[in-house]
């Protein structure tokens, strides 16, 4: 759903007839908007590869279950923001079991991590450190998951078997 249109209301003058270039404008294009608002899920189908302990590392997605403005990119793993406003960002790294250290899921915004972050002590099976919450973005602003473990070893985020890694959001409003 590449290319949907992000609406900007026409001014109006009394008098004014409504064509339908105006009624696209001030219609239609604000109800596609409102019924397909900025939103995406991806996931991580191939797996990243162990992380050195005490390292940050951005968290590689690598295939899209939904992006509807065509946003992210699975080259970088990144979101670029289409249009401005209030986003709702989701994501939940699953690391392989371990019962030292802990993990972190962090979202960065621009390159710079955010305050919304998330951690969790190792245990035994899969550790999952997941995070949710209110990021205000411009348009043009890029988002992406990095994570952190420091188990005194090298660690993989999981990639398959019920605990697949996933980074979402949505735009909620302006």
């Amino acid at each position: 759903m590449a290319n949907l249109p992000v609406p900007t209301l026409v001014p109006e003058s009394p008098g004014n007839y409504i064509t339908s270039a105006l009624w696209a404008a001030n219609v239609y294009n604000s109800q596609t908007f409102l019924l397909n608002p900025p939103m995406w899920e991806v996931w991580q189908s191939v797996g990243q590869g162990n992380v050195a302990t005490s390292t940050a590392v951005q968290i590689t997605f690598t295939s899209v279950t939904t992006d509807s403005y065509s946003a992210y990119s699975t080259a970088t793993s990144t979101y670029t923001v289409p249009l401005a406003g209030w986003y709702w960002i989701n994501s939940s790294v699953h690391w392989a079991s371990n019962t030292a250290g802990i993990r972190y899921t962090r979202i960065y915004q621009n390159g710079i991590g955010t305050s919304t972050m998330a951690s969790t002590s190792g245990g035994s099976g899969v550790v999952s450190a997941s995070i949710g919450g209110p990021v205000l973005c411009a348009a043009g602003d890029t988002l992406q998951i990095w994570g952190y473990q420091s188990s005194g070893g090298a660690l993989a985020p999981q990639s398959g078997g019920g605990f697949t890694s996933w980074f979402a959001g949505y735009w909620m409003h302006a």
